[in-house]
């Protein structure tokens, strides 16, 4: 009788857990596998895009400092760090990334270091915008 009720109990767990997840959609099901780190990157985004530059917010449900590395096609040649990062970690990170050529595609990747290892967010990409079209025209 005890084993009949564990089982009972575990498989309402499993469906509870199954109903959860269904209802999730995609993006929600990347954002908890990011959370499973003991960082626990979420809601990474770009806010703000012009021809070059590019603000990346992101969270953390720990306190650490945060860089963002980036660049083509996943080298990751270059970093920038929030200077208000520099003292002392948060969980809330806002990273502006400067001299991005127009209209061309990067690749980033938030990086913290935690307890003594280093974890990263999924890569994500943003394009960032043309030159205004009268600025285009006057350098040919």
């Amino acid at each position: 009788m005890v084993l009949k009720n564990k089982i009972g109990i575990f498989t309402g767990i499993a469906l509870i857990g199954i109903l959860v997840a269904l209802s999730m959609s995609s993006n929600e099901l990347v954002d908890l596998e990011a959370l499973s780190t003991p960082v626990g990157f979420d809601n990474i985004r770009v806010t703000s895009i012009t021809e070059n530059s590019v603000e990346v917010v992101g969270t953390t449900k720990v306190k650490v400092n945060c860089e963002v590395e980036y660049g083509i096609n996943e080298t990751y040649s270059s970093t920038a760090t929030d200077s208000g990062m520099m003292d002392m970690g948060h969980t809330e990170h806002k990273v502006t990334l400067l001299g991005l050529e127009p209209s061309t595609k990067y690749d980033y990747r938030f990086k913290a270091s935690f307890q003594g290892d280093d974890y990263y967010s999924k890569k994500k990409s943003f394009l960032t915008s043309p030159l205004p079209a009268a600025q285009s025209s006057m350098d040919r």
